[in-house]
């Protein structure tokens, strides 16, 4: 069954956009402990309490002038920088990377540790944020994740946040099934999607937007309170070139027969959750 994506309200037993029958948390859970936008946009330069007073992050605002904040979360190369673009084409000021003065969209939000690899992200959640969640189909971008891999910063914060958050460890030996010697982008690519994807539903997202389904911008200017289309916008999209760092990465779909079996089974679970059920169902078939 389809259902809105929407959050009305703390009575809701699940917000996925396809009902899979499986709640993605109970009705009466704890709330998100409230911060005000001073606490979460004046951070120190090292994340720690010093007693002295913070340095604030650009863009910053006050709670008088627009209490709402609207926070996109995301993995990297599944569309952040797409979904911050249309909503600016849109007249909403969130930003990619930053926190804007309507919020932020940037896969790195979810680790709420202040100075991000790129850019800056909240260290907390201030009261009344809306929460959503950026998604492309996950067989669509194995290929880009494994290419992403090759970029230090990038493999480096999601390698320790998933081993924060769920103990997995990607470097792992037993992880690593490409062969001696060699990076395992794509096994990496597999558990980092999967894993990724998992914790940014600990925080709760209210809408699943779907990058390709055009569909689906009706459900975020809901969650926004405007019309958000990207007919006849011009809205950026990332894009492969000669100015990338790294070498585009190309694997056979007939690489997932040696990932390991628990990231396949959790990336199909998440396919499902995200809204994606025939990559769910192709996915499974590698089990």
């Amino acid at each position: 069954m389809v259902t809105s994506g929407l959050i009305h309200g703390p009575s809701l037993v699940h917000l996925s956009r396809f009902d899979t029958g499986v709640p993605l948390w109970q009705s009466g859970a704890a709330a998100v402990p409230a911060a005000t936008l001073d606490e979460v946009l004046c951070l120190p330069a090292d994340g720690t309490a010093t007693g002295q007073p913070p340095m604030p992050v650009p863009h910053a605002i006050r709670p008088s002038s627009r209490p709402t904040l609207f926070i996109g979360l995301g993995h990297p190369r599944c569309g952040t920088g797409f979904t911050a673009s249309l909503l600016q084409a849109n007249g909403v000021d969130v930003r990619h990377e930053e926190v804007g003065p309507e919020g932020i969209v940037s896969w790195m939000q979810v680790a709420k540790r202040g100075p991000a690899p790129w850019g800056n992200t909240l260290a907390a959640y201030p009261a009344g944020a809306r929460v959503f969640l950026v998604a492309r189909s996950p067989l669509a971008a194995l290929d880009a994740v494994a290419t992403e891999n090759q970029q230090i910063r990038s493999i480096g914060l999601r390698s320790q946040l998933l081993w924060e958050r769920r103990r997995v460890d990607l470097f792992a030996w037993n992880n690593q099934t490409a062969g001696d010697g060699i990076y395992d982008y794509f096994g990496w690519a597999v558990a980092s999607l999967a894993w990724w994807y998992d914790i940014c539903f600990d925080d709760r997202p209210e809408v699943v937007f779907r990058i390709e389904h055009p569909e689906d911008d009706a459900l975020l200017g809901r969650l926004v309170g405007r019309p958000i289309s990207r007919e006849g916008k011009h809205v950026w999209q990332n894009t492969y070139g000669p100015h990338k760092k790294s070498g585009r990465l190309e694997f056979p779909l007939d690489e997932l027969r040696r990932v390991p079996r628990n990231h396949l089974a959790k990336l199909v679970e998440v396919a499902e959750r995200l809204g994606y059920p025939a990559d769910a169902a192709t996915l499974q078939g590698y089990l």
